[in-house]
């Protein structure tokens, strides 16, 4: 009778033990980054996957807070920009993107409209991206009832060269016997790990303008969560991007897919006629267990480029939300 009565008050503790829960050691997937709120909105980058945890859609959207009757607060998603990755049965490299990018129509601000849509092929050489095909379509006019299906396509081909030192991607726009009129982004790498030094800029003819210069001058030791998606390696000159503006125009705060670390110090300076300005952030991170980053306080500081006179500093706030 003993040995029964001891059995049945082990019974409990053996099905806890059976059912208990087996904690993941491997790092959780990205699920989203979110700014905080300013002037009534918030910024966020979604990432969607598969059964077999392979990237489908990146989508930035921006969420504003309204305040309806009774001060009640309502939410409205406008998306920014939509990108579409499709594949080949069960390979994780995806042989084409779609990419589609919205703005607010130029008779009623309230209403978003597509901005354009580019369908991107990747080209691969020995299993490694060596460019791209693509066909974009642009909405000029902002229109609302513009039809994509009529629009003019212009057809984009793109060149990606990657070292141990260095990644260049160009975008050539130029015509049959006209002046050059290319897009490029020049990155030179710190070490196989992380990036030193971008230079993103248009050039037309022997003329180069629009450009921004990145520095990245510190680096933390944990794991930056982009560097373990599918598609990391073939958007390894590519970043998701929060935009916020502000009094003197419009700057980004980004990450990268290449890098192996999350930053903590970088500066922005371009030189476009009407942009003057330098941009000096720093970062500072609370991490998970899997020393992923689950929230970042970005100080800002802008000033004038030409003479470092202050003009305002301001902080920005951002949750990294995993599966």
């Amino acid at each position: 009778m003993k040995k029964i009565q001891f059995l049945i008050v082990l019974i409990p503790f053996i099905s806890l033990a059976q059912t208990k829960k087996i904690v993941s050691t491997k790092p959780p997937f990205i699920q989203s980054i979110t700014s905080d709120t300013s002037n009534g909105k918030f910024n966020q980058v979604l990432f969607t996957y598969d059964e077999n945890d392979r990237v489908i859609a990146i989508t930035n959207k921006e969420i504003k807070i309204e305040i309806g009757a009774k001060k009640k607060r309502a939410f409205k998603e406008y998306i920014i920009k939509e990108q579409i990755f499709q594949y080949t049965d069960t390979l994780l490299q995806p042989f084409s993107r779609k990419t589609t990018s919205y703005q607010p129509s130029k008779d009623d601000p309230k209403t978003w409209v597509i901005q354009s849509i580019e369908q991107l092929y990747f080209l691969y050489e020995n299993g490694k991206r060596i460019g791209d095909s693509a066909v974009y379509l642009k909405n000029w006019q902002g229109d609302l009832e513009w039809d994509w299906k009529t629009a003019e396509p212009q057809k984009i081909i793109g060149k990606l060269q990657q070292t141990s030192q260095r990644i260049y991607h160009e975008i050539d726009l130029t015509k049959p016997y006209s002046f050059p009129d290319k897009y490029f982004d020049e990155f030179t790498l710190l070490s196989q790990l992380n990036i030193g030094n971008e230079t993103s800029a248009y050039r037309w003819g022997n003329r180069s303008n629009e450009a921004s210069y990145y520095t990245f001058s510190a680096f933390d030791t944990r794991l930056n969560p982009l560097k373990q998606l599918n598609v990391a390696s073939i958007l390894a000159n590519e970043k998701v991007t929060s935009e916020f503006g502000g009094q003197y125009g419009q700057t980004d705060i980004c990450w990268y897919f290449f890098n192996q670390n999350n930053y903590t110090d970088y500066t922005v300076t371009t030189d476009e006629q009407t942009q003057h300005f330098k941009y000096i952030f720093k970062f500072n991170y609370t991490y998970n267990r899997f020393q992923q980053p689950i929230y970042a306080t970005v100080d800002v500081k802008q000033l004038f480029n030409n003479n470092g006179k202050f003009v305002r500093k301001y902080t920005q706030k951002f949750t990294f939300r995993y599966k």
